[in-house]
């Protein structure tokens, strides 16, 4: 896929990949998740409240709209976003499983009339400091070989059992990635689904993972966690997976080093102590 004008992709030399510039280029020093309060309307004007600019598209009444992304290194990003604020709680339940069906819904039919591999996402409280919500769109890059065998291989549950943690009728959670606490959300058969068609089954289970690891995973603080869900669909619109991350390990100097060098990133537990905490737990954490 054509990059943005003025993006650029580097690979570092342990193999890394790196995306920067575009129409976001520049120094940024707000940092908002350093503020004592990440939510403070009063004192914060909210950038998407952009009333005046025309919609690409509207659903639910005008409830969930799709606008351009301004400042992006992505080539045809969009965002399908909450036309109004709300609060912290609706932000960290993804807006509750009526309107995460439609988020959903809107998504797959941007993802089945697309004709190209898309990125998918949502930020929770990582970076944001005002309650809009909203899921990023945008193209994922063809000049690279994409290796799904690779995606799909360590996540069937069938295959893992001890890192099996829910699942509906077509799609299962796995505890697996890189990072801790990482869920992975995949079509249990292995290949995979429309989005479009499956939308509602897919928010539901979205819902009740975001809802239960936002309790279960509760810091002795008293802090529930930010999280993070991206995912990817195929050039015909069928879901690939998403992938739930929470902020649960600050990184360390492992991560530093293993971007420069290719080597092994410490980590404080495993997938499968991941699964079986939250297996333990998760009844648990419905009210």
């Amino acid at each position: 896929m054509e990059l943005t004008e003025g993006s650029i992709i580097k690979v570092l030399p342990g193999g890394e990949k790196l995306l920067w510039g575009g129409t976001r280029r520049g120094v940024k020093l707000s940092r908002p998740v350093e503020a004592g309060t990440l939510f403070d309307p009063d004192k914060t004007k909210c950038p998407f409240h952009r009333d005046d600019e025309k919609s690409l598209a509207e659903y639910h009444n005008g409830e969930i709209r799709v606008l351009s992304n301004v400042f992006t290194p992505h080539k045809n990003h969009r965002l399908v976003i909450a036309r109004d604020c709300s609060d912290e709680w609706f932000v960290r339940t993804l807006g509750g499983p009526e309107f995460l069906a439609t988020c959903m819904e809107a998504i797959g039919t941007i993802a089945s009339h697309d004709g190209e591999e898309l990125a998918l996402g949502v930020h929770v409280l990582r970076g944001q400091n005002v309650p809009h919500l909203h899921w990023h769109v945008y193209g994922y890059w063809k000049e690279e070989e994409l290796d799904l065998a690779r995606e799909t291989e360590w996540t069937r549950p069938e295959e893992n059992p001890d890192l099996f943690v829910i699942s509906s009728e077509n799609f299962s959670v796995v505890a697996r990635g890189p990072k801790v606490g990482q869920l992975i959300l995949i079509p249990s058969g292995g290949e995979p689904l429309s989005l479009l068609d499956h939308h509602a089954e897919v928010a539901g289970l979205l819902y009740d993972l975001v809802y239960r690891t936002n309790r279960a995973f509760v810091s002795t603080q008293g802090e529930m966690p930010r999280y993070t869900i991206s995912g990817r669909c195929s050039a015909d619109g069928k879901l690939r997976y998403f992938l739930y991350t929470p902020e649960l390990q600050m990184l360390g100097c492992s991560d530093d080093l293993a971007d420069l060098n290719g080597t092994a990133r410490a980590r404080t537990w495993s997938p499968e102590e991941t699964a079986k905490y939250l297996v333990e737990n998760i009844l648990s954490s419905i009210d």
